[in-house]
């Protein structure tokens, strides 16, 4: 089946947004602190991410820009929160690719693509697989032949049901041709936290949140989701390596409520890129595992409409199991 074809409401408002001049309330913006959802639980790479940059807009910016941690249902508890706001700027949305997969395995209550608009993509990263070191896996080679002779045995861990590291683990077990029984939490946090506690085995987790406890020699990493080696973790093979082909990209943005402001959006998108691009910063994503791109809206548009329409693909080939 051919994917779906749309015009979402955030291509309109970059229509609008090359056209439409700032007003003196934007000009303003913001004069009051702001409300950034993050749709996880703390401690995760999407969290870690956003403390990084709301930090830096709340120095630059003059408002506080206060996180507001709404963990569950696959985020679409937080989500849903920003669909609702007023859009004036004073409610943001910090995600991920959970927000272009979830139309696609639940009915929602609100249109993901259609309720929001971009403000910016803000960094790139890649899935970790690590394991407890219980396990005794050295490598991806390790796992596979241990899965492989005790099929659904072996436990993954990932930040909830169709998260990027559920979706990553389904994708690596289809590919690597192994069963293993996909365990949920809500959010990578505590995730992280039962793979160090040896409740689970194995963990798909974004460089951020993986990295410290890798140098702590709490978890052991097996492979890294880009496509060769990553000057990120030049120590840690690809997984396409072992599993040729495989590859999970992860990005992280800001989006708003529809409505906002396209002069407030420009506003956020160019204070973003500014600060991903700083040397203190870059120096700071890179220890993360991050890779800084702070786009325009019109960019992180055209990725989510892009990552849409590959969802909708993708799931109809490859139903994902939702526990």
């Amino acid at each position: 089946m051919q994917p779906k074809r749309y015009v979402p409401a955030f291509f309109a408002s970059a229509l609008i947004f090359t056209i439409a001049p700032a007003g003196a309330d934007v000009a303003n913006y913001p004069d009051r602190p702001v409300n950034v959802v993050v749709p996880v639980s703390a401690g995760g790479g999407l969290d870690v991410t956003a403390r990084l940059i709301t930090e830096r807009l709340s120095k630059q910016l003059g408002q506080p820009f206060v996180i507001d941690n709404r963990p569950g249902a696959s985020s679409t508890i937080g989500t849903e929160l920003v669909a609702r706001a007023e859009g004036d700027g004073y409610t943001l949305l910090f995600t991920g690719p959970v927000h272009t997969i979830n139309p696609y395995l639940f009915d929602l209550r609100f249109d993901a693509r259609n309720d929001f608009v971009p403000v910016s993509h803000v960094v790139s990263t890649y899935q970790l697989l690590i394991a407890h070191p219980s396990t005794g896996f050295e490598s991806v080679s390790d796992l596979l032949k241990a899965a492989k002779g005790k099929p659904d045995h072996y436990t993954y861990g990932s930040g909830g049901s169709a998260s990027p590291s559920h979706i990553a683990g389904e994708v690596f077990a289809k590919q690597a041709g192994v069963q293993m029984r996909h365990i949920p939490y809500k959010g990578s946090g505590p995730a992280m936290n039962d793979l160090m506690g040896g409740q689970i085995d194995v963990l798909f987790s974004s460089l951020p949140s993986a990295m410290a406890q890798i140098n702590s020699g709490r978890v052991v990493p097996l492979g890294v989701s880009s496509p060769s080696m990553t000057p990120l973790a030049p120590e840690i093979p690809s997984i396409a390596d072992t599993v040729p082909g495989y590859t999970q990209e992860t990005w992280f943005g800001v989006v708003a409520p529809a409505g906002t402001p396209p002069a407030v959006q420009e506003k956020l998108a160019e204070t973003i890129a500014e600060i991903v691009h700083s040397a203190d910063m870059q120096e700071a994503l890179t220890k993360f595992g991050m890779v800084p791109v702070g786009s325009s809206p019109e960019a992180l548009g055209q990725l989510l409409e892009t990552e849409f329409q590959f969802w909708d693909a993708f799931l109809q080939e490859t139903p994902i199991r939702i526990e």
